[in-house]
Parts: structure tokens; C-alpha cells; sequence
């Protein structure tokens, strides 16, 4: 029987459908953005423009010695003037990005926060949108992925985010295409590990690796799939924002954006949508 179970699985995986899936990368530290597509101006022209730039920062982050290392000079809306994007310490301890455009005389800051960048999508030459990396501070357990779209007046809006636990563990491999589901148990907890642990402290007070717990229905996609060491099948899974959603440790306002849980289901848990 489990041999037949296994082999319905893998005959609706190689019969999956899917529409439109969003582009799916995982996020660590190490995708965070080196910079490489950035202008390195002249030093002549950093040292003229440092005192202007200057005046765009709080009193820490002003006065820092190494505050021109954090200067990345690239035009963001084609107007052959080089703009700026800051990426470096706030004055506590959360790293930040400001994004600031040249108006020849001064710099106007479009957008500031607790990130880290990700990607730059130009369109014509023209800042079009970006991807942004929070992995918190201090003892924060959350990290998130959120694509914003830039419009030409210089408003931001937030297309997603995704959100895991900083003890998430990835997946080694992901499918080329994702694999539409829907929960069949009631209540199914997404779990940040492939094994249900309800006893182990995981990082700080937190004891078991669930992450959130879903209604009968709620709907995601996987993304990836392993066996655990006690041979069950686990997906490696995307959900969509709010779909069923009872509680969660990781979502601190999920009613302000459209936050998609990442984390791990049972496979015996989901049906496939077709």
C-alpha cells in the first residue's frame, strides 16, 4: 500500500499544472546585493558631494568616518546625474538602505528602512523596483523577502513578501515549477523543519518548530520535497497570504501586507489541486 501511495504521488507531480508562478528564490545572507552594476566615481567627486550628502543623515550615521564606503552612485531615472543609494549602519544596531535622488543643488531621500538590498529592476534605465532582505537584529527570529514596484512618481508599493524563521531549514532542491495544493487535515501546522518537533527549543524560548497553523482549505504551492529520517515525505511550501491562517509566530501584521508563509507540510496533509 505505501508503495502504490508513493507511486499516485509521483504520477500527480508529473501531471502538476500551474499558473503563472511567481519567480521563487530562497533567501539567505549571502544574496544579499554586491553592488558590481554601480558607477565608482572619482574621488574628486565623492569628496564635493560627501557634505551634501551629509545632510541627508542623523547625527550617528553623519558623522561616521566610513560613511563614503556606503555611498553606491548609480542613476535611478535616467537623467545622467548620479544618484545615490545608501546601505550601511542606521546608528543602532539594524542595518538600513536610503535611497536619495540628485536634484543638482541637494539629494531628496525616496525611500528609507531597516533592509538590506537584494536586486535593482531597471526599465529604460529607470529604478522600476527592488527586492529587500530584512534579517532583523538584536534576538529577531523573523526574516523576510518583500518586492516592491517602483512607479515613475517615485511611489512604492509592495507586490509580496515572504517570511521564514531564521531556523528554517532549506530545501537542497527546488522543483522547476511548483505544485498547487490545498490542506485536507484540520488543523495542519507548517513547521520549520521536515519533522514534527513539539518539544525541542529551537532558538531563544521558542519550544517546537511551528511556525503557523492552517484551516482545512487554505491553499500554497511547494516548492521542494525531501524524506525525512523516519521515511516521510515532507513539501517545502509557499502559502498564500492569509489563506486559512489561525496563528503564527512569524507574522508580527499579516492584514498590512500580502506576507507568504515558507516552511515545511507533511505531504499526507495536502491534496493537489489540478
Amino acid at each position: 500500500m505505501k508503495a502504490l501511495s508513493i507511486l499516485i504521488l509521483l504520477f500527480l507531480i508529473s501531471c502538476k499544472t500551474i499558473v503563472n508562478p511567481e519567480e521563487f528564490r530562497l533567501f539567505t545572507y549571502n544574496d544579499v546585493y554586491d553592488w558590481k552594476d554601480c558607477v565608482i566615481p572619482s574621488q574628486d567627486y565623492v569628496s564635493k558631494e560627501l557634505p551634501i550628502i551629509r545632510k541627508e543623515f542623523n547625527e550617528y550615521v553623519a558623522n561616521i568616518e566610513t560613511l563614503d564606503r556606503a555611498l553606491h552612485f548609480i542613476d535611478l531615472n535616467n537623467d545622467k546625474k548620479l544618484d545615490v543609494i545608501y546601505s550601511g549602519t542606521s546608528g543602532s544596531e539594524s542595518d538600513c538602505v536610503i535611497f536619495l535622488l540628485n536634484n543638482d543643488s541637494d539629494y531628496k531621500i525616496l525611500f528609507e528602512e531597516y533592509t538590506n538590498i537584494r536586486d535593482l529592476v531597471f526599465e529604460d534605465g529607470k529604478l522600476v523596483g527592488y527586492t529587500g532582505l530584512d534579517f532583523g537584529c538584536c534576538a529577531e527570529y523573523v526574516q523576510k523577502e518583500t518586492k516592491y514596484k517602483v512607479s515613475k512618481d517615485w511611489d512604492r508599493t509592495v507586490e509580496y513578501q515572504r517570511v521564514k524563521a531564521s531556523y528554517t531549514e532549506l530545501p537542497e532542491n527546488l522543483y522547476e515549477n511548483p505544485i498547487s495544493f490545498e490542506t485536507v487535515s484540520d488543523t495542519l501546522k507548517l513547521r520549520a523543519t521536515a519533522i514534527k518537533d513539539d518539544t525541542n527549543l529551537f532558538i531563544y524560548d521558542t519550544i517546537g518548530n511551528v511556525v503557523s497553523s492552517y484551516l482545512k482549505g487554505s491553499r500554497g504551492l511547494a516548492w521542494s520535497e525531501k524524506q525525512n529520517d523516519l521515511g516521510e515525505t515532507w513539501w517545502f511550501v509557499e502559502m498564500e497570504p492569509n489563506s486559512g491562517q489561525l496563528g503564527s509566530r512569524i507574522n508580527y501584521n499579516p492584514d498590512k501586507l500580502p506576507q507568504r508563509n515558507l516552511g515545511w507540510f507533511p505531504s499526507t496533509g495536502l491534496t493537489i489541486l489540478k
